[in-house]
């Protein structure tokens, strides 16, 4: 009796589309009773399993979840920008005159009363391998960046650049050489120009009148080791966007910092800042020398420390009777500056700072004034990500300054030999 006819099914697991397939009804071998390889179902029970599946394995490539778009880095994304306003109001217990610079030997909180310190704009690109950075300042702080030694370097198209400088880093962006060539910051010192990036709110002695603020001209440094980098520096000198000579500085920063949260620096500058008026700045003899040496430390996550001490010394700049006396110099300066911020929380912390510096040859500070002592500390409150409110307490004292040699000013005629101040300082910045 001849047996009913199967169905054969063969599902192509192979298919790039997960399709199915359906072979017709096998043939009925003579003799031996040959068969076609595959499983023989009957045809109405293989029928519906074939049906099933197909429609389940399309359903499923239909909404299936879709690979995330690789995302791609658009030129702009690189760019880096900033934006800053810097006001405050400061109170003289002293009463000086009211005027810009009522507030003596200070860099940034200079008058009495409510007033702008300045307002910034940034913008930086990454080497990769060229980039660069722009800094714009807009208000009377920028005056203080400036030098009188430098011709037209106080004009306002000139000062409220305060740092424009092209970058190339052979190796991209994670190269070990980058080369800066313009105008930028002194990599020098503990303290920098803006008080939102300091531990107080003022700019310290040192800062302010023992070390230079910018430089003009080409840096070079090299990363060294993961710990260890050296920067080169040929420039203008102090605080010169044009210079005042035909002469340059040369200037050598290492830099050793073994762990996130420990860094030291050691760095000299050497060059001719006399004008060109002066035939002396041609004699290496009449160079000024700097000698700076930084440290900072996170002693706990919330206690930083920070301790700068720089030295200054000025080369004889002219002479009489061919060069048998010397009219002025040479002369040396030096101070040191100890620094603690203490984080309490997200919103509170406070800062203390002591400073020394020693002019006893009046080239820096003030001939009346040899040896100067301050004192400066710093309560602050941060409401948000990008307000910055500081309350600041700080004294000023000028030893060895008697009579007619005091220094601060006070009402009337009276002057004194200390200045205390309270300032209260607002920043509001996008970083």
């Amino acid at each position: 009796m001849a047996r009913p006819r199967a169905l054969r099914t063969t599902v192509a697991g192979g298919d790039s589309g997960g399709g199915c397939r359906a072979a017709g009804p096998p043939s009925i071998g003579s003799g031996n009773g040959a068969r076609h390889a595959g499983a023989a179902l009957p045809f109405g029970r293989t029928a519906l399993a074939l049906a099933a599946f197909c429609i389940s394995s399309q359903a499923a490539a239909q909404y299936a979840e879709p690979e995330p778009p690789v995302p791609v880095e658009r030129w702009y994304d690189a760019f880096d920008l900033g934006v800053f306003a810097d006001a405050y109001a400061s109170y003289n217990i002293n009463r000086p005159a009211i005027r810009r610079d009522a507030n003596r030997l200070r860099a940034n909180d200079v008058a009495t009363g409510f007033a702008l310190s300045w307002a910034g704009i940034d913008a930086g690109y990454e080497p990769d391998p060229v980039g660069g950075h722009l800094s714009l300042r807009f208000g009377p702080t920028t005056s203080t960046l400036c030098s009188d030694l430098s011709p037209g370097d106080c004009r306002d198209e000139t000062r409220i650049v305060t740092q424009a400088f092209a970058s190339w880093r052979p190796g991209g962006r994670g190269g070990a050489l980058t080369l800066d060539f313009g105008k930028f910051y002194s990599p020098y010192g503990a303290e920098v120009a803006e008080s939102q990036h300091d531990f107080n709110y003022s700019r310290g002695l040192v800062y302010s009148l023992a070390q230079p603020r910018f430089f003009t001209g080409l840096r070079v440094t090299d990363r060294l080791a993961d710990a260890w980098s050296l920067s080169a520096l040929l420039v203008n000198g102090w605080d010169s966007s044009l210079d005042n000579n035909g002469g340059k500085s040369l200037g050598l920063l290492g830099q050793w910092s073994p762990a996130p949260d420990f860094a030291m620096k050691l760095g000299w500058l050497g060059g001719p800042e006399l004008s060109a008026a002066s035939a002396a700045w041609r004699r290496p003899r009449a160079w000024r020398h700097m000698v700076d040496w930084t440290l900072t430390y996170d002693v706990l996550e919330t206690l930083s420390l920070s301790l700068d001490a720089t030295w200054d010394h000025e080369g004889p700049s002219r002479h009489l009777d061919a060069g048998q006396r010397w009219l002025q110099g040479p002369g040396d300066w030096y101070g040191a500056s100890l620094a603690a911020r203490q984080t309490f929380t997200s919103m509170w912390a406070l800062a203390a700072r002591a400073e020394y510096l020693a002019d006893p040859d009046g080239l820096s500070a003030d001939p009346n004034a040899p040896t100067l002592l301050s004192g400066t500390l710093t309560l602050q409150v941060t409401p948000s990500d990008h307000l910055i409110v500081r309350w600041e307490h700080r004294g000023d004292f000028a030893l060895e300054a008697e009579g007619s040699r005091r220094l601060f000013e006070g009402d009337g005629a009276h002057r004194r030999t200390y200045q205390l101040t309270s300032t209260l300082g607002v920043v509001v910045t996008s970083d």
